[in-house]
Order: C-alpha cells, then sequence, then structure tokens
C-alpha cells in the first residue's frame, strides 16, 4: 500500500467506519497484506466515531477523513472523492479481504473493458450452517435479480466501480442512509456491465443477523429496500422503513 502523494496509485479501496476500533485493525491487516504489488491505496472515511477508529486507522497508514453525521452513502461519496485512482474498491470494516482480493478486482477491470463494476460474495465468519443458507440465498437473489433488471446488484462489503462512471450517473444517493449500493448498481449499469464474481469471497461478521429472527428481519428489509429502488423507485422511503433521521 502506497503512503506516498507523489505515487498515483491503480486502485483506491474505501471503508466507511462507525465505532470500529475492535475490528478495523484486522481488516486493514489484511488490505496491508495484498498480493497486488503494483500501488493502491486505502481510504477510511469514519464518522462520527466515539472510540479509536480514527486513530488506529491512520497509525496503519491509511487515508483517513472524518464526517459529522452517520450515513453508509455518504461515507462511500466522501471516500470516492477523495479517492486518487480510477477503479475505487469497497468493503467494510468488519469484514476480511483475501490476499488477492485487489489483484483480482484490477485484474477483471483490464480484461472487462466495458465494465462500469463488478460485485462478489460474502461469507460470515466462524458459522458454518449459517453460511451454507447464506450462499444459496445469494445465489438464488443475484441471479432473481439479474433475470428481473439485467445486471447484478452491488453489495457494500465486496464491491468495485470505475469512477469515470460513478461521477457520470451522479455518484451515491447521500439522501439514503443505507442500501445505497442497490440503488448505485440500478443507475450506474445505464453505462455498462456489471461483473459478477461469485468465487471472489470476503469474510463478514453476523451481528446484524445472529439469531434467527434477526436473519429473516434482513431478508424482509433487504426485500422491502429492493422494491422501493426498483420497483416504485423511491429509494428516500428505506429511510423510513429504518426510522433513520
Amino acid at each position: 500500500m502506497i503512503r506516498s502523494a507523489k505515487i498515483r496509485p491503480l486502485i483506491s479501496v474505501v471503508i466507511p467506519t462507525y465505532n470500529e476500533q475492535y475490528s478495523i485493525r484486522k481488516c486493514l491487516n489484511h488490505l496491508l497484506s495484498q498480493d497486488f504489488s503494483k500501488p493502491y491505496e486505502v481510504i477510511v472515511v469514519d464518522g462520527p466515531s466515539q472510540d479509536k477508529t480514527y486513530d488506529i486507522a491512520k497509525k496503519m497508514g491509511a487515508r483517513v477523513f472524518k464526517i459529522n453525521e452517520r450515513g453508509i452513502s455518504l461515507a462511500w461519496q466522501k471516500g470516492s472523492e477523495k479517492s486518487r485512482s480510477e477503479i475505487i474498491a469497497f468493503t467494510e470494516a468488519d469484514t476480511l479481504v483475501p490476499k488477492n482480493w485487489i489483484s483480482e478486482i484490477y485484474q477483471n477491470f483490464q480484461i472487462n473493458r466495458s465494465a462500469v463494476g463488478l460485485v462478489g460474495q460474502y461469507r460470515f465468519k466462524n458459522n458454518t450452517k449459517l453460511n451454507y443458507l447464506i450462499a444459496i440465498i445469494m445465489f438464488l437473489v443475484d441471479k432473481i435479480h439479474e433475470i428481473w433488471k439485467g445486471h447484478y446488484a452491488f453489495r457494500g462489503t465486496n464491491f468495485a466501480v470505475r469512477k469515470e462512471y460513478l461521477k457520470i450517473c451522479g455518484g451515491f444517493n447521500v439522501n439514503i442512509k443505507t442500501h445505497g449500493d442497490v440503488e448505485l448498481s440500478s443507475r450506474i449499469k445505464n453505462f455498462g456491465e456489471i461483473i459478477y464474481l461469485p468465487n471472489l469471497i470476503v469474510s463478514t461478521t453476523n451481528r446484524h443477523v445472529k439469531s434467527p429472527g434477526n436473519f429473516i428481519n434482513f431478508l424482509i428489509r433487504a426485500g422491502r429496500a429492493i422494491y422501493y429502488i426498483n420497483v416504485i423507485g423511491k429509494p428516500e422511503k428505506i429511510n423510513k422503513m429504518y426510522d433513520i433521521r
């Protein structure tokens, strides 16, 4: 990972954070040990954490920026604006990427020159039984979405875009506080292909779906969010669904 402002990176990694002092170190360690030999940068957009997330990320060599309000779409947009490369990859602070994550993203963009974005999958850490179910559900959801809308939807733990087309389509919708990844994919797909990489898998926590009840609620909310975005075209209704102000 480069630390010099004089060297232009070939890929930027953006990580939104909020009170992630117990996970950000492992996340960054995995990004620091990539097999990608070319220059790349890691950008952490923190806001507004009340713990040591900012300090830890700064000491580990990431470019760190503060924002004054919560909202993952806002953090993604801020990180994109601060990025210095034409390819921007996104993951989350409680997520561990494989050693070849950056190289796979970079190589796929080089091979697929018409691609505007790409998306991979995720699995939960230390939860084998749930992962079997997740693998099946994700495969079905991805295929249904691709057949229905003609493109694959981004997921926040594991996706990337060409900065040129991110700008052309208007960037992230900062007026919605969640599911901005799905909403972005519904617009950027008008300018090219979104590549699906089912074998590019990251590992994340299951903190939002620790119980069967939470998991069912998670699926229901995700389904409703996709409905608001893709069917009625009113993504702002997502904020009310989550009671986010």
